[in-house]
């Protein structure tokens, strides 16, 4: 604590000591909850999701993709979930109505539409706490055409990746594999 105090302090910074928490286990940054376990999302936050109501105009449901699109990284395969709900809103976003609300979605609203609906929120409400690299460990260095990119390549979990770090390089050339250290 010393060492950050006289870094402050030699940088001219001052700190007021009732915004600061010392020697917290987890901290809430920007609906995230960051802990030594890794980043997960804010139970707080997430749980208005369980109770998001199904949209009845294209505003609404912009607003549920947009929540949802913040915690995308913690949903495998968030696009093609999501899919359905965004082609939906492409489908309706010329027609306006009333201002800012767009038309309802009611004859539009499909079996498909509702299956992403509710995919995405127990997602959401399930979701992972992602694990930070492991900088002791090498790294695995997948280099991969652009055409053969999925969310798949970069969401093993530490156990899958066996004691080794993933990183991820799109290129439009060939695939190459190669261990970092």
């Amino acid at each position: 604590m010393d060492l950050v105090l006289s870094h402050l302090q030699k940088e001219g910074l001052k700190a007021k000591l009732e915004k600061c928490c010392f020697f917290q286990n987890e901290v809430q940054y920007l609906g995230h909850l960051v802990s030594r376990e890794g980043v997960s999302t804010d139970p707080a936050k997430v749980s208005a999701v369980a109770k998001w109501p199904r949209p009845t105009t294209v505003s609404e449901l912009r607003s549920f993709l947009g929540f949802a699109g913040y915690y995308r990284r913690f949903v495998e395969g968030f696009s093609k979930l999501a899919a359905p709900l965004n082609r939906l809103v492409a489908e309706l976003a010329g027609t306006k109505t009333r201002k800012g609300q767009g038309p309802r979605l009611d004859g539009v609203w499909t079996d498909a539409s509702e299956t992403s609906f509710q995919a995405l929120k127990q997602r959401l409400v399930s979701a992972p706490t992602l694990a930070f690299a492991d900088f002791n460990l090498p790294f695995i260095l997948e280099v991969v055409p652009a055409t053969l990119v999925s969310e798949q390549c970069y969401r093993r979990s530490s156990e899958e990746r066996s004691g080794q770090s993933l990183m991820l390089v799109v290129v439009s050339a060939q695939w190459k594999r190669t261990t970092v250290r």
